[in-house]
């Protein structure tokens, strides 16, 4: 179990459904694996807590869309 899932245990026991997106929980994926929190986001990439990357084209962008698009290459 990873950071974010650490912390995602540990929102639910806080927050009703442990996040404000209601319909759209990590449990619909795949769960106790699949990212709650993400650390940044560049394009359609974003980052877990560990540092894992993954392409964001589930449910309309909901990760790169609360982080915020980073177009900028590096």
């Amino acid at each position: 179990m990873g950071k974010g899932q650490r912390l995602y245990t540990k929102a639910k026991t806080l927050i009703p459904g442990g996040n404000m997106l209601l319909s759209k929980r990590p449990e619909m994926f795949l769960p106790d694996q699949w990212p709650a929190y993400y650390s940044r986001a560049k394009g359609c990439s974003v980052w877990d807590l560990d540092d894992a990357e993954y392409i964001d084209m589930s449910i309309m962008g909901v990760g790169a869309k609360c982080l915020g698009i980073c177009a900028s290459q590096s």
